[in-house]
């Protein structure tokens, strides 16, 4: 009966009351009311665990992560959750979700209780009171990167494109762990060696509004430094809007107009892509999470791929599968997509050979048949998981 009536409660929250009311008496009862909301949920997670009805359980308890995101108790109950359902691979799952939330949204770590949970997934027969707590361990560029030979000639057949004077994006997407970033960082690598500039930046969560933010981060490079300056003043003044400190630098630069017209827009549109483009070089530019890139950048990043139509340019995003859609970037994709200028590919699992490789290169050792193969059915080819245990 409890059951019952707890759903019933979970069931009446439609949503924030008067999401946009900012009146003092709303928001007191706009907080409440998801406490409640909140409250309830955790009960009646709490309850079907009781109940051993875990795969319900487990539906309701990421019914309340999407609405308390940072509460650490709340994933550390769906991780205990995937276990009790043996799916220790989600389990793991939740944990870098945790990461990446706590990460991206406060700039921390998960506490060392949280931590310790993680730990017992890892090793679940370790006496966890002698383990050491650590962050989680990144797919290190040390380590050659195994499989992905696909998706690497991909890479390269989009490059070719660009370089023949076709600028062109491409799209790496794929689960959390999946290596994505590690395949833009390795293409990057190679990028430098062959005498392309490149220049990387990431979207974050947190900064979903902050317009512009990652063709700042691309244009204080210092490959994109070196070419700067040869703008006229101009552009320069138009680029200043988002690069303050170039009229820190050159005083005598005279100070953007507040934009007002569509063709001031475009006027900032055409000097940012000057800006990237200036040195006629080659160029690549990389942005992790493309998922969370403000809409200001994407719909810049639409005009730059139509600015120059001969430039040899190769934008790479990688995108996290399993977020929130992004209205900007799908009208993006959709757009490169019809104009033949996009190339998208999903990274899967690693398969059992490759997992037992690069679990040898991490572990710079041979390892046991059973241990490889525990490794395999634990991590189910998640190259992180794979580096973790």
């Amino acid at each position: 009966m409890l059951r019952l009536h707890l759903v019933n409660a979970v069931e009446c929250y439609s949503g924030e009351l008067l999401p946009n009311c900012y009146d003092d008496w709303v928001l007191a009862e706009r907080e409440r009311l998801r406490d409640q909301f909140i409250t309830a949920l955790s009960r009646l997670v709490t309850v079907l665990e009781a109940q051993g009805d875990y795969a319900v359980a487990i539906q309701y308890a990421n019914q309340r992560l999407r609405h308390d995101l940072l509460s650490e108790a709340a994933y550390r109950h769906l991780m205990q959750l995937h276990v009790l359902n043996k799916d220790q691979s989600s389990a793991l799952r939740v944990y870098h979700a945790c990461v990446t939330a706590l990460q991206n949204e406060l700039s921390v770590q998960p506490s060392e209780l949280t931590q310790q949970v993680y730990q017992r997934l890892l090793n679940p027969v370790a006496n966890t009171t002698t383990q050491t707590t650590r962050p989680p361990v990144a797919l290190s560029a040390s380590t050659k990167l195994v499989g992905r030979q696909t998706e690497w000639k991909k890479l390269h057949e989009g490059w070719q494109a660009a370089a023949r004077g076709q600028p062109h994006c491409l799209v790496i997407a794929g689960e959390a762990g999946m290596g994505k970033s590690r395949l833009a960082e390795e293409f990057q690598v190679w990028a430098g060696q062959h005498d392309i500039l490149s220049a990387h930046a990431r979207a974050y969560a947190a900064e979903g509004a902050l317009a512009f933010a990652p063709v700042a981060a691309w244009l204080r490079n210092d490959a994109s430094q070196t070419y700067l300056k040869r703008l006229d003043a101009v552009w320069l003044t138009e680029i200043s809007r988002v690069l303050p400190e170039l009229r820190a630098e050159s005083p005598n630069l005279p100070a953007p107009q507040p934009i007002s017209d569509g063709w001031q827009r475009k006027q900032l549109f055409e000097a940012l892509a000057r800006a990237i483009l200036v040195s006629h070089r080659p160029m690549l530019l990389v942005l992790d999470d493309l998922q969370w890139c403000d809409r200001e950048t994407l719909e810049w990043l639409h005009f730059l791929l139509r600015f120059e139509p001969n430039a040899p340019l190769l934008f790479v995003g990688t995108l996290r599968l399993g977020e929130d859609a992004n209205p900007a970037l799908s009208t993006l994709l959709l757009d490169l997509r019809a104009r033949q200028q996009l190339t998208q590919m999903e990274l899967s699992a690693l398969n059992r050979d490759e997992t037992i490789e690069l679990a040898t290169r991490v572990a710079e050792r041979p390892l046991p048949d059973t241990f490889a193969q525990t490794i395999f059915q634990d991590t189910e080819g998640n190259p992180l998981f794979v580096v973790e245990m």
